[in-house]
């Protein structure tokens, strides 16, 4: 008996050192960088959630590429910067989202949530280092390791299929031209306003952290970062938080340009709801967005003013 235990102790553990190492190798051949590589014309980049995922429409935009992805802590917006900066050098200038839920309660649930690691875990796996993983096993131990059966099958089909990149293969993000159109019966329902204004207002830092290493990795590379505001619908409940986000603001990112476009005017119609932009807002400000690029947003000496100068004669002519 005590001899079948310890065969079957060590094939447990040689199966284990196996698939360990398929892991790490398949990992080291996919992180290359021409596997996470652009097209050479694209210049800017958008990262974020789901508001410039679904705000920047970078097919009219000029030389933007848009990674932006709903629901995306911004620990793996981290790596995603990281990675794609690293292996693209004609990239000058990044726009990253940093809003009012991202300072909400409830972004410590995006990186604890057993669901979206499963998703994420697999995207990311090549590009973690160490630490990466130590992070993400301290925050949900049991999703961390029921990832990696899909990190097995996603890297192997990546490589035996001869796959060539993986910002396609494994959705990196990207714009997404958002069909809904549900302000009206939102704001007549009005049941998540009430009860987010009659909850005390909470604070959440956990995204904040990795702001702070995108914006030293931009710092180190000589890339531009600016920080932005998508636009969202005046009666957005969580715009609530807006004292503590300018104070975010004033205090740790007082070094770095913060693009507000909260006040662009659009329609209800042009929402997809209290908080995303639907195709139609996409297009007028992605438009917009274009127009002020072309007008020299980038080589301003005062851009967040010549963004606030902008929508006001935009907003003049509505």
């Amino acid at each position: 008996m005590k001899r079948f235990i310890k065969r079957i102790f060590v094939f447990s553990l040689l199966t284990f050192i196996m698939l360990i190492g398929i892991i790490v190798s398949s990992n080291i051949l996919i992180n290359k960088d021409s596997n996470f590589s652009i097209d050479k014309n694209y210049a800017y980049i958008v990262l974020g959630h789901s508001h410039p995922e679904e705000a920047f429409n970078d097919s009219i935009i000029q030389k933007t590429k848009n990674f932006a992805r709903g629901g995306e802590h911004y620990f793996y917006t981290y790596l995603k910067a990281k990675k794609i900066i690293e292996s693209n050098p004609q990239i000058k200038v990044v726009f990253l989202e940093l809003t009012n839920n991202q300072i909400s309660i409830d972004m410590t649930k995006w990186i604890e949530d057993t669901q979206k690691n499963l998703v994420n875990i697999p995207n990311f796996a090549p590009v973690m280092t160490f630490e990466d993983h130590s992070f993400l096993i301290k925050q949900n131990p049991l999703s961390y390791f029921k990832s990696q059966e899909m990190v097995i099958k996603n890297n192997l089909n990546f490589l035996l299929y001869r796959k060539k990149n993986i910002l396609i293969q494994r959705d990196w993000g990207g714009f997404y031209a958002n069909p809904r159109q549900k302000v009206d019966s939102i704001i007549k329902s009005n049941e998540k306003q009430k009860k987010l204004n009659s909850t005390k207002i909470v604070v959440d830092t956990t995204n904040l952290p990795f702001v702070d290493k995108i914006a030293s990795i931009c710092k180190k590379r000589g890339i531009q970062l600016f920080l932005i505001r998508s636009p969202q619908h005046p009666k957005y409940a969580y715009c609530e938080n807006e004292e503590q986000l300018q104070k975010i603001l004033k205090t740790r990112y007082s070094q770095l340009f913060y693009l507000d476009f909260e006040n662009f005017y659009l329609l209800n119609d042009d929402y997809a709801d209290l908080e995303h932009l639907n195709y139609k807002g996409a297009k007028k400000f992605s438009l917009f967005f274009d127009a002020l690029l072309k007008k020299g947003l980038i080589q301003s000496s005062n851009p967040e003013q010549m963004v606030q100068d902008e929508i006001l004669k935009q907003n003049s002519i509505k």
